[in-house]
């Protein structure tokens, strides 16, 4: 009987021996595993997914790029929600989408190595990282898994199966490695998911994470993966690179921001949210307005497109929970937002910027523009060219997805969107603030 098309790695402390099937091989599955992650360039998306002992989740995604190309590599290219790492053979920078101004820096003279970033990066459970650029298993069959410590894997044969099996003997480490499934990419292996049990009883967390393949125009040209220092002031620890708090926090409302339509006209927010709550079926679920703001001062970046295609896809997932009669479903309407001075505010500059069109924003709101300047948005986000704003019915700002020097996909972006409108919607309502003298065509 021939296994599935899935290979599956099983250790657990409290058993002493788990035998699981590797797909078509009788021999050591390493060499699949390096021929991926070691050579040519590759991207996945890593979801992760903590259970704690109370049952509640919390989830969230890195993107992961990896070159073996060039005089420098290996290069790595590291997404951690606002966190950005990039590190090739000689030196770590890494950088904060909230945060423009700064930016660490550290110089390797051994080269890139499992240890130097257990050193410099936050504690993070990725094999495949480690996989890119260690030496692989020891003669003695200990596998390396970052983050967590090492198993030791030995290959047996089974008449029962066509292909070998895996023994896994032991394994070293805080964590308990509970499981690691490989899968297959043409003819190697690369990762699908790890389980691993930190601490136990109440303390105990339960950590998942699972990986796919970035699609080849989402891992992007190698030079793109690099985190420009112009401008930037070095800090010394990693731990210092903090997001610049505004004057506007999440809760508050939002200051007005003038907005305005193509055809030069004020748009009303009040307008908007009677759109979404007018919908059937009743009673409507919270309404959400999404902003994404930009200040165009040159090329747009290319992470907007991506922003621009997870609001889209956003908005019409929840046009279709509503079309499907779920009477509580959130209800969202989203905009790109361009930021002008007062000064710049003209039918030939509007015009200019709206012929600007973005692919995939069937779903949009129309294209709506600013009038007061960057200086009101960046009470919100201070010294960004680009972040989402999310608004509740009452004009508070709910959240705020940065998206400055950021290489994500649109799922990645449609994802912190959804966990803004989930945790907030989940919070007691609180009375609504007073409305400022800007009302309603402020679009606050």
């Amino acid at each position: 009987m021939r296994v599935p098309a899935i290979h599956a790695l099983v250790c657990a402390a409290l058993v002493p021996v788990a035998i699981v099937a590797c797909v078509a091989r009788a021999d050591d599955p390493w060499p699949g595993v390096a021929a991926h992650y070691q050579s040519g360039v590759l991207g996945e998306k890593v979801t992760y997914r903590a259970v704690n002992a109370n049952a509640s989740e919390r989830s969230s995604t890195v993107i992961l790029r990896v070159s073996h190309e060039g005089p420098s590599a290996p290069v790595v290219r590291l997404d951690l929600g606002n966190l950005i790492i990039h590190a090739d053979s000689t030196r770590i920078i890494a950088a904060h989408a909230g945060n423009p101004a700064a930016y660490f820096e550290r110089t390797l003279t051994e080269g890139l190595t499992t240890r130097v970033l257990e050193e410099t990066l936050p504690s993070i459970v990725m094999p495949q990282l480690g996989w890119a650029i260690g030496r692989g298993p020891h003669e003695d069959a200990w596998w390396d898994i970052l983050g967590v410590g090492r198993a030791q894997l030995v290959v047996d044969e089974d008449p029962g199966l066509d292909s070998g099996v895996l023994r896994i003997m032991d394994q070293r480490g805080q964590a308990r490695l509970e499981s690691v499934v490989l899968r297959d990419v043409g003819p190697n292996l690369a990762l699908a998911s790890v389980k691993v049990a930190f601490g136990a009883g109440e303390a105990g967390t339960t950590l998942e994470l699972t990986a796919v393949d970035l699609a080849p125009a989402d891992v992007g040209d190698v030079a793109s993966w690099s985190i420009s220092t112009e401008n930037r002031t070095r800090v010394e620890r990693l731990a210092d690179l903090r997001p610049i708090p505004g004057d506007v926090a999440v809760g508050d409302a939002c200051p007005a921001m003038g907005l305005i339509t193509q055809s030069i006209e004020g748009w009303s927010f009040a307008d908007a949210v009677g759109r979404l709550t007018g919908q059937n079926p009743q009673p409507s679920g919270p309404a959400w307005i999404a902003f994404l703001v930009r200040v165009p001062d040159g090329p747009p970046p290319p992470v907007l497109a991506q922003a621009v295609r997870g609001l889209d896809g956003l908005v019409r997932e929840f046009s279709i929970q509503r079309m499907q009669g779920i009477r509580n479903s959130p209800r969202l309407e989203a905009h790109e937002v361009a930021v002008l001075e007062l000064g710049e505010v003209s039918a030939q500059r509007v015009a200019e910027l709206s012929r600007l069109q973005t692919v995939g924003a069937d779903s949009m709101g129309e294209r709506l523009f600013s009038t007061t300047g960057r200086a009101v948005f960046r009470r919100i986000a201070p010294q960004a060219a680009a972040a989402i704003l999310v608004l509740d019915e009452h004009q508070r700002i709910a959240g705020v997805v940065r998206l400055d020097g950021r290489m994500v996909d649109a799922d990645t972006i449609a994802g912190e969107v959804r966990r803004i409108i989930s945790t907030r919607a989940a919070e007691p309502e609180n009375k609504a603030p007073a409305q400022d003298s800007a009302g309603d065509g402020g679009g606050q």
